[in-house]
């Protein structure tokens, strides 16, 4: 999934002290890369929104805030890439089945970047795609399903047009 929207799916509630819920909390625009993971995967970033709103992030992951004038959204999405995941697993050190990066191979990546109102143009405009496609996605998944629960005898009637 090149999506650069959050999952929610695994969540665990933790106690923190009021200085350590400072230093982990999240804020709208912040990007989570991941820290450690399979190679495939490490670098893999999302972006927060309102819903993450008081959460808070773990050692796996490296939080960024940007400058004012770099989108979120658009530095997300630009993670996604394949050019940028390329770079990405080039830098990263392998170990046993996993593999890492840090704080200083992010500052190290070149990233190309417009002025900002077309930054939020552009991401703006991806975003919208990538909806439409997860709909369509959706909607195929859905045929597929359909077909396939189909009894095969009554499908050879359909196409034979003896139905």
């Amino acid at each position: 999934n090149t999506s650069w929207r959050l999952n929610h799916k695994d969540l665990a509630k933790v106690v923190l002290n009021g200085q350590e819920k400072e230093k982990f909390q999240l804020s709208i625009g912040d990007l989570l890369i991941s820290r450690v993971n399979s190679h495939e995967l490490v670098g893999k970033c999302g972006i927060a929104d309102a819903n993450e709103q008081g959460y808070v992030f773990e050692n796996m992951l490296i939080r960024v805030r940007l400058a004012e004038e770099v989108e979120p959204m658009f530095m997300a999405q630009q993670f996604a890439t394949r050019i940028m995941r390329e770079a990405l697993r080039n830098v990263a050190k392998r170990a046993i089945g996993q593999s890492s990066i840090n704080a200083t191979d992010l500052k190290n990546l070149k990233v190309r970047l417009p002025i900002r109102e077309r930054q939020a143009q552009l991401a703006m405009e991806l975003d919208a795609r990538l909806d439409s496609v997860l709909e369509i996605a959706c909607l195929v998944n859905q045929e597929l399903s359909a077909f396939t629960a189909t009894p095969p005898g009554l499908l050879r009637q359909a196409f034979s047009g003896s139905l």
